[in-house]
């Protein structure tokens, strides 16, 4: 993933990694979410062994459990509010909500 734009404009802002994708891990202060399993869709075709199958077999993997799960824990958080979503790409972003505003 390109996460560079998550530090921000000074590069200063505190950016945490979670690598189990176990919403369990998010701190209280996390104010967005940025969730990016892309690489499976990208390269995990179970037929793609080389390059030279790029045309027939690039883009045409599937997300796997583990990549869900975190997507599937914050849709289902109360906390958080969905303001992106690429299910092509399994990419998304949410948002915290304020706190006694749910939707």
């Amino acid at each position: 993933a390109w996460v560079y734009p998550a530090f921000g404009a000074r590069l200063t802002r505190r950016v945490d990694y979670i690598p189990s994708g176990d919403a369990s891990l998010l701190k209280d202060d996390v104010k967005w979410v940025v969730i990016d399993r892309a690489y499976q869709i990208v390269w995990g075709h179970p037929n793609f062994k080389d390059l030279s199958e790029a045309r027939q077999y690039l883009l045409r993997g599937k997300p796997t459990a583990d990549d869900m799960h975190l997507f599937q824990a914050l849709a289902d958080d109360r906390r958080f509010e969905l303001v992106f979503y690429n299910p092509r790409m399994m990419q998304a972003v949410f948002k915290r909500v304020a706190a006694g505003v749910h939707h």
